[in-house]
C-alpha cells in the first residue's frame, strides 16, 4: 500500500467506541456507508451515517462495474483505496473513516496495518476478503498464508496500533473466530447485493437472513460481549427489508454499499434522464392543454393566453364540471369580471340565465338579507309570508355579492342550509328542501377572509377547494393588446377592426397599474374609439386617453413596485427592462439604486 503522509491522527478505538455508544444511548441504529468517493461519503454523513468505509468495490462501482469485480486481479485494491481515501474522505467528513484493506498480498499484516495508520484512517476492515471465494479456493489461500487467518492477523495488528477493527465475515464460524480474536465490530455480509441491473441473485430469503443473523448474534455475544454486529448485502435492498432482520436478531447496525451508492444512483440518474427525455412530449401535452383551455375561454367570451388566464380557464372549467356542488366562491378585486365568471358558471351548468338572481349583501341590513334569501313565515303581527330566493320556483341559481359584509350568524345559517340541503324561513319552524346553487362573490380570497375573521368556519368548510380566483389585470398585462382588440370589436365594431397599438403605446399600457381592472380598460377603449383616432394609436394618444379614463384611485403599487415588476418580467435584464419602461439604462440604474433593488 502506497503511503501518503497526513497531519491527521487516527481517533483511537476508545473515541470511536464512545461515539458509537452515544448513538446507541440515543436509541438510534448505527449506519455505515462503504463507498468509493468523497462526494458519496459527505452525502452519507449528511444523511446521518455514523461512519464511512473507503472500499475499492465502491470506486469500481463508480467506474461502471459490479462490486464483485474487486475480487478479480484487475487492480491493486489497497493502492486504489490509498489513492482516494485520504484525500477525499479524511478531513472532509467528521465521522470515523475506516479503510477497506486486502490481506491477500505479499505484504505482511503488520506492514499493511502500519500503512493504514500512517494514512490517517481511524480503522480497518478486511476487504476484499477471502470469505467471498469458494470453499476450495479459501482452502488454497489459507494453506498459502493468504486466507482468512491472515485477515485476522491484520485486524490484530491494527488493534495494537489503536485502530478500530471491523471483520468482514459470512459464516457463524468466521464470526466466532473474529469475536474470539477481539475485533471491535463484525460485518456480517450475506453476499453481493441482489438489487439493480448489476445485482447478483441472493441465495438467501429475508427470513433465512433473519435466522442467520440471530444465530451469529448469539455466537458473538457468547464469545465477546463488547463486539458489535452489523449487517450488509444479500437480500437487503431497502430499509424495509432490514426491519424483520432487526426484529429477529440483536444487531447494532447496518452498512450499505451498493444500497447506498449504486442502487440509488442508478435509479435517480435513470429517472432524471427519462424526465429530461420526456420534455418534448410533456411540452406537446402542455401545448395541447393550453389550446384546449384557450378555446374554452373563448367559448365564454374571454381572451388571453398568459398563464394567469390559463389558470382561470382551468379553475372555471373544473368548477363547471362539479355542477352538483351547491356552493362556490369567486374572489378578486373590483372590476376583474367576477360577476361574469359567476354567470358563466351557471350557464355552463345548464341553468337558464333568466333564472339567476343576484343579491348584494353590502346594500342590505342583516334582517333584509335573511328575508331575501330564506323568506319570511306568515306572522299575525308582520303581515303575509314572503318567499325567499331559495324557495322561488323561478330561481335556480343565486349570486351573493359582498360575502365579506355578511355577519357571522347569517353566514352560519347559510352554511347549515347548504350542508343540510334544506332551510327554514325567518320566523318559521318547518324545514323545506332546496337544490339552489349558490355562488358567493368577494373582493377578498378565502385565505384573506379567514385571516380577517370575515368567514365563518362552517361556511369555509362548505367552500373548501371551491374557489375561483379571478386575477387583476396588472397580473396578465401581456394579454392587454389582445383584450383591447376584442373590446374594441365589441364597443365599436368599425374601429375595432382597424385598431393598432404602436410598441410604445403598448408598453405604456402594460406599465399602467389598472386599479379599475377591466372596467377601467373598457372605459379606455370606449374613449379611444370615440376619439376617432383608433386606427393607429401612438404613445401620446394612449397617454392622453389614459388620463381622461383614470376614474379610479391609483393602485397601492408605487414606482418602486412598477420597476420591480418590470425587472421580474424581463428576468432582471436591465437593458430589456429599461427599453420596456421607455427610460435609459442609466435612469433605470439610478432608480434601482434609489429604491434598494440591488441584488
Amino acid at each position: 500500500m502506497t503511503v501518503k503522509t497526513t497531519a491527521r491522527q487516527p481517533l483511537g478505538r476508545q473515541v470511536v467506541r464512545h461515539r458509537f455508544r452515544a448513538v446507541h444511548e440515543r436509541g438510534e441504529f448505527l449506519v455505515g456507508a462503504a463507498v468509493g468517493s468523497g462526494l458519496l461519503a459527505e452525502a452519507s454523513e449528511r444523511g446521518g451515517a455514523d461512519f464511512v468505509i473507503a472500499v475499492s468495490a465502491g470506486r469500481l462501482r463508480l467506474m461502471g462495474t459490479a462490486s464483485i469485480a474487486c475480487m478479480l486481479p484487475i487492480c491493486n485494491a489497497n493502492a486504489l483505496v490509498a489513492s482516494f481515501g485520504p484525500s477525499e474522505f479524511i478531513g472532509r467528513v467528521q465521522v470515523p473513516v475506516f479503510c477497506g484493506a486486502c490481506a491477500m498480498t505479499p505484504d505482511s499484516a503488520t506492514e499493511i496495518a502500519a500503512a493504514i495508520a500512517e494514512l490517517g484512517f481511524d480503522g480497518v476492515m478486511n476487504f476484499p476478503s477471502a470469505v467471498h471465494h469458494s470453499s476450495a479456493v479459501q482452502s488454497v489461500l489459507e494453506a498459502s498464508g493468504l486466507g482468512f487467518g491472515k485477515e485476522l492477523e491484520l485486524l490484530r495488528a491494527a488493534r495494537e496500533l489503536d485502530l478500530w477493527t471491523v471483520c468482514h465475515a459470512r459464516t457463524r464460524d468466521e464470526a466466532r473466530r473474529a469475536a474470539a480474536a477481539g475485533v471491535d465490530m463484525i460485518y456480517l455480509v450475506y453476499g453481493w447485493n441482489a438489487g439493480g441491473p448489476r445485482g447478483i441473485a441472493s441465495v438467501l430469503t429475508l427470513r433465512e437472513a433473519a435466522m442467520l443473523a440471530r444465530e451469529v448474534a448469539n455466537v458473538v455475544r457468547r464469545e465477546n460481549r463488547q463486539t458489535l454486529l452489523v449487517l450488509e448485502g444479500g437480500p437487503i435492498e431497502t430499509s424495509e427489508d432490514l426491519l424483520p432482520i432487526y426484529r429477529a436478531a440483536h444487531i447494532s447496525g447496518y452498512v450499505g454499499g451498493s444500497t447506498i451508492d449504486r442502487l440509488p444512483i442508478e435509479e435517480a440518474v435513470t429517472n432524471q434522464t427519462l424526465r429530461f427525455k420526456g420534455t418534448p412530449a410533456a411540452t406537446r401535452r402542455d401545448r395541447r392543454q393550453d389550446r384546449v383551455l384557450t378555446t374554452f375561454g373563448r367559448s365564454l367570451g374571454l381572451v388571453g393566453r398568459s398563464q394567469r388566464m390559463l389558470d382561470l380557464y382551468q379553475s372555471t372549467r373544473e368548477a363547471a364540471r362539479r355542477s352538483s356542488e351547491f356552493a362556490c366562491l369567486v374572489s378578486g378585486e373590483k372590476g376583474v369580471g367576477r360577476q361574469f365568471i359567476a354567470e358563466s358558471l351557471f350557464r355552463l351548468s345548464g341553468c337558464d340565465p333568466k333564472s339567476l338572481m343576484t343579491v348584494d349583501a353590502s346594500e342590505m341590513s342583516t334582517q333584509r338579507l335573511l328575508v331575501t334569501l330564506f323568506g319570511r313565515h306568515e306572522l299575525a303581527d308582520q303581515g303575509r309570508a314572503i318567499p325567499g330566493a331559495v324557495a322561488r320556483a323561478d330561481v335556480s341559481g343565486l349570486i351573493v355579492r359582498g360575502l365579506e359584509r355578511i355577519s357571522a350568524p347569517t353566514q352560519r345559517r347559510i352554511a347549515r342550509a347548504l350542508a343540510r340541503g334544506s332551510f327554514r324561513a325567518v320566523g318559521g319552524r318547518r324545514e323545506e328542501l332546496s337544490t339552489l346553487r349558490w355562488i358567493f362573490i368577494s373582493v377578498k380570497d378565502m385565505r384573506a377572509l379567514t385571516e380577517a375573521g370575515a368567514l365563518h368556519p362552517e361556511l369555509r368548510s362548505e367552500l373548501e377547494s371551491r374557489e375561483i380566483a379571478v386575477p387583476a389585470l396588472r397580473e396578465y398585462v401581456e394579454d392587454i393588446d389582445e383584450i383591447i382588440a376584442d373590446m374594441a370589436r365589441r364597443v365599436a365594431p368599425a374601429a375595432g377592426a382597424t385598431l393598432r397599438l404602436s410598441p410604445a403605446a403598448l408598453r405604456r399600457l402594460q406599465v399602467h397599474t389598472w386599479p379599475g381592472n377591466l372596467t377601467e380598460l373598457r372605459a379606455f377603449v370606449t374613449r379611444l374609439a370615440a376619439s376617432r383616432r383608433a386606427e393607429w394609436v401612438d404613445e401620446a394618444t394612449a397617454a392622453e386617453v389614459l388620463r381622461t379614463s383614470e376614474i379610479y384611485p391609483s393602485h397601492a403599487g408605487s414606482e418602486r413596485d412598477l420597476i420591480l415588476d418590470a425587472l421580474w418580467r424581463h428576468g432582471f435584464h436591465r437593458g430589456r427592462t429599461a427599453q420596456f419602461l421607455g427610460i435609459s439604462r442609466k435612469t433605470l440604474f439610478n432608480k434601482v439604486q434609489r429604491y434598494g433593488l440591488r441584488g
